[in-house]
């Protein structure tokens, strides 16, 4: 038995594998007793694209309807609460990063 409080899932669109492997993850906190979130980052478009990509922020808010939408097909799946999937918008790796360190997350699944 492994000594996780909480296992934070890094989810992308589109949904390949991530179902498979969202099974293994809840499978993962339920055997250890932890918690499991699921988090999907989003790259901001418009940022220092002002210029030269219009409608930016409708295609950003596009992407994150579809990323919300992704994170609850892939929530409901495993049974994660609400409460505990989450998409931001940034730089990826630093948006994965600086959600675990807030939420003391133990175990990361990319």
């Amino acid at each position: 038995m492994h000594g996780y409080q909480h296992i934070l899932m890094a989810v992308d669109s589109p949904m390949g594998d991530e179902l498979k492997a969202a099974k293994r993850a809840a499978l993962l906190a339920k055997e250890s007793g932890a918690t499991l979130s699921l988090l999907h980052v989003t790259r901001e478009l418009s940022q220092g694209m002002e210029f030269s990509l219009t409608g930016a922020a409708d295609l950003e808010k596009q992407i994150e309807e579809r990323a919300q939408y992704d994170i609850n097909q892939i929530g409901d799946y495993v049974g994660v609460p609400s409460n505990k999937r989450f998409v931001k918008h940034g730089i990826v790796n630093k948006m994965i990063f600086d959600h675990a360190q807030k939420t003391k997350t133990d175990l990361i699944i990319v």
